[in-house]
């Protein structure tokens, strides 16, 4: 039985239900998990979109795991709900407003390593339980994905880009269909990729995009995008 959350968000939706994401900690199994839900207006939970289980956490679990920069992303766009996370693989899931599946976004991908970038950041996230932690074979199928005002889905691979900052992007069409790939400018967190508010962005034929420089400061960047 799930005795605690330690975060949850709600998003309003057009047809006034909402949508939940709760990262959750089940205190009877010690498992730790993200999950995204459909509630009503008087939020009481309809059901259960998705839900990706981490696996015991490292508090609970004295053997050593696999580390994970927990990947779990979820967009709305209008009338559609877009999720994806690391354990089901290349595959995001499009649901309407009333929790109907109604598209499977998938796509073949080359397994990247872990950059040293990453191992450096997982294991400072893991203070005292570093020890504890196994470095991934592979880093999840991508990293973030996001929509522009059209409906095309942009999805950050860890591939790296042609130039310094930039990651392959997957670019799809409002229907679903693969229709580019693009290198392009990307600054999000290696850890919880999901929740950063510094993720890119596209509207407008505009892209837009934090950039870290060489001091350290952090720059807002404005692309605009040319579709042939």
């Amino acid at each position: 039985m799930l005795k605690s959350s330690q975060l949850f968000h709600l998003f309003p939706l057009e047809n006034d239900n909402y949508l939940k994401y709760i990262d959750n900690f089940d205190v009877s199994s010690k498992h730790r998990f993200d999950s995204l839900e459909l509630c009503d207006s008087e939020f009481q939970l309809l059901m259960e979109l998705d839900r990706c289980d981490y696996g015991p956490a490292f508090i609970a679990n004295q053997t050593k795991r696999t580390g994970s920069p927990r990947v779990f992303i979820y967009q709305i766009k209008d009338e559609n709900i877009f999720v994806g996370h690391e354990s089901r693989g290349y595959e995001i899931l499009l649901f309407d407003l009333d929790g109907n599946c109604i598209r499977k976004i998938r796509k073949q991908y080359e397994p990247v390593k872990p950059p040293q970038e990453f191992i450096d950041n997982l294991l400072g996230n893991m203070g005292r339980f570093k020890d504890r932690v196994i470095i991934p074979d592979a880093m999840p199928p991508f990293h973030y994905f996001f929509l522009d005002d059209t409906g095309r889905l942009y999805v950050k691979t860890h591939e790296k880009g042609i130039n310094e900052n930039e990651y392959i992007h997957d670019i799809f069409d409002p229907e679903g269909v693969f229709i580019a790939r693009k290198s392009m400018t990307s600054f999000s967190k290696w850890m919880y990729p999901g929740q950063s508010l510094n993720n890119a962005k596209a509207k407008n034929g505009h892209f837009y995009c934090i950039r870290e420089k060489e001091s350290g400061y952090k720059e807002l960047v404005v692309y605009k995008m040319n579709w042939e």
